[in-house]
């Protein structure tokens, strides 16, 4: 007779099967992993049998998947349609499975999963779309920090400045797009016809004030200074970066501008001063 623990991983495997309960429940005798008949195991009844019981949960478990991915992913849902979304969850949980008590990091993955999908054919910006939306999902999940004032860096010495390194917020976060895959979002979440899009790169920053996730387009210099501050180089490698794109005369300026910027929209929490 099969323990508890047994039953419960059995359970988990048959539920959770691609192929279905029944197709699950041959594969593992044809294996000799089921031993004994599932009745054995999963008692049924004059109206289901084991098979038909466990199906039911099985139906249940995956439709509650669907239902939290739709939810996580609604733009893209639009996007692509219903039966589509259905086809693509089924085939993203065949490849990445639940595996943490939590729900809320099942989609993790779908993006890159997207990237190398059928699916990409006929939508070829679903996987950016995705990322995008994973990244708002992620900026308003992000850890609370409290953000630094534009009078801390007022105090700072001329000679100082080339050496600061500024720490941003955990829930910023940078998707670089094929095409302006907002507006796919926006027009979902607003309930308008979707619009087409055109290709062309896009990069959105995607942050978090307090409750609300905002994001914003941004531009060439903005994307290097940010990336330079993320790997935590100075303002000076900041400037460095965004003279290969604006030339060394107009570099400073630029992205000191950014970093007024990135005040107003609490992105810096914090700084040091490197020594030199």
């Amino acid at each position: 007779m099969p323990n508890l623990a047994q039953t419960q991983e059995l359970f988990w495997r048959l539920i959770r099967a691609p192929e279905g309960v029944e197709a699950a429940v041959a594969g593992l005798g044809a294996r000799a992993e089921l031993p004994v008949g599932l009745e054995a195991w999963i008692q049924g009844d004059e109206r289901l049998d084991a098979v038909a019981r466990l199906d039911v949960y099985a139906n249940m478990y995956f439709f509650r998947l669907l239902e939290c991915l739709t939810e996580d992913f609604p733009a893209l849902h639009a996007m692509i349609g219903h039966e589509s979304f259905h086809r693509l969850a089924a085939d993203y949980l065949a490849a990445h499975p639940s595996r943490s008590p939590s729900l809320r990091v099942l989609g993790r993955a779908l993006a890159d999963f997207l990237d190398h999908h059928a699916l990409a054919d006929a939508w070829p910006f679903a996987a950016d779309l995705a990322r995008f939306e994973w990244a708002l999902l992620e900026a308003f999940d992000a850890a609370d920090a409290p953000t630094l004032r534009a009078e801390r860096l007022r105090e700072l010495a001329p000679d100082e400045w080339p050496d600061l390194r500024l720490e941003l917020t955990p829930s910023l976060r940078i998707v670089e797009a094929r095409a302006a895959v907002h507006e796919l979002w926006m027009a979902a979440a607003e309930r308008r016809a979707l619009p087409t899009l055109a290709p062309g790169p896009t990069v959105l920053r995607v942050w978090r004030e307090e409750l609300r996730v905002f994001h914003r387009v941004i531009g060439g210099v903005e994307l290097a200074a940010l990336r330079c501050v993320q790997r935590g180089e100075s303002f000076a490698a900041a400037c460095e970066a965004a003279s290969a794109l604006v030339g060394a005369s107009s570099a400073a300026i630029e992205v000191a501008t950014l970093l007024q910027r990135w005040l107003a929209d609490e992105l810096v929490i914090g700084y040091g001063i490197s020594p030199r």
